[in-house]
């Protein structure tokens, strides 16, 4: 009895030391410049290739990185990346993609730093791409046959793990925290996919249906990072700069049908507000919903404009 006692105490002190501290991160660049997708235990973490990101919330003390570049000659990069030190304590580090002697791409180890805070996002550069580690990418494929629908959702995921995201407040601002905490068990590297496949009648009003959300699309900004990119936009002086400021946010974000409307409302001129919804059709994590956007308009001509584009992008 005294065993499984102990044994059952020790499980809740090891849960407990990974609540207690912050998790790694990890920072991939490439010196040459060529964009890449970053996949992590069989995950891509980013929606589109860039030459420069940062994963952050690895709880785990290893992961297997893969490079995928966008220009497809370039060959993928496999390489086991180690996310503690020799004491298992997490911390910082940083990977470059070079040229080797042979003028072969290689993963190479940069740096390492010891954890000392939260990553604040707003701190990245401009060309760094900041994710929270992805455990699972979900893919929506809806087929439409006569009056029926059928959708196939196919979720890949890393086993061995339990991830928890959780809300802590800050005793001195006030501020609701949140933490993706993972705790592992068993290998990591391997992939488990599950697929489910959904049919409907449609009973003949195929209009009703709902459109899959925009291809990498699956979570609009968090309410902090918005309001930040609002601040920004308002805070330009032109139209022309706040028009390209926004869609400088669209382009790296995902925005929710709402969140396109708030966007909207922040211009002067019925031009720009109809110029940034459809810019920003394509990165909205709910298209069903997108009429919201038709509220800011002051003529019925720009509404029909905008019915008319997504049509031809649907």
């Amino acid at each position: 009895m005294k065993k499984v006692f102990s044994f059952i105490l020790t499980g809740v002190v090891s849960i407990g030391a990974v609540f207690a501290q912050l998790p790694s991160r990890v920072t991939v660049f490439s010196e040459d410049g060529n964009p890449f997708y970053l996949v992590v235990n069989g995950i891509k973490q980013n929606d589109r290739p860039l030459t420069n990101v940062m994963v952050d919330g690895l709880t785990f003390p290893n992961y297997k990185f893969k490079i995928l570049f966008e220009d497809a000659a370039l060959p993928p990069i496999d390489k086991m990346i180690i996310t503690q030190d020799t004491d298992g304590q997490p911390g910082e580090f940083a990977y470059r993609i070079k040229r080797n002697k042979k003028n072969e791409l290689v993963l190479q180890f940069f740096s390492q730093n010891p954890i000392q805070q939260s990553f604040n996002p707003g701190s990245a550069p401009a060309d760094m791409g900041v994710v929270n580690f992805r455990t699972s990418e979900t893919v929506n494929n809806t087929v439409f046959m006569g009056n029926s629908v059928s959708t196939t959702t196919t979720t890949v995921g890393t086993p061995g793990g339990i991830g928890m995201n959780v809300n802590a407040v800050d005793p001195v601002t006030g501020e609701v925290i949140n933490m993706n905490v993972g705790v592992g068990f068993g290998t990591v590297g391997g992939t488990v996919t599950t697929t489910t496949t959904t049919t409907t009648s449609s009973s003949g009003n195929m209009g009703m249906n709902t459109p899959p959300p925009a291809q990498g699309c699956m979570y609009p900004m968090n309410t902090r990072d918005f309001d930040a990119a609002k601040a920004s936009i308002r805070g330009q002086s032109f139209e022309d700069t706040r028009l390209s400021t926004a869609k400088n946010v669209a382009s790296s974000n995902c925005l929710s049908a709402m969140q396109v409307k708030e966007i909207c409302q922040l211009f002067s001129f019925e031009e720009s507000k109809l110029d940034f919804a459809k810019f920003a059709y394509t990165r909205c994590t709910e298209r069903n919903n997108y009429f919201m956007v038709n509220d800011v308009f002051s003529f019925s001509s720009s509404t029909e404009e905008l019915n008319r584009y997504i049509s031809t992008v649907r």
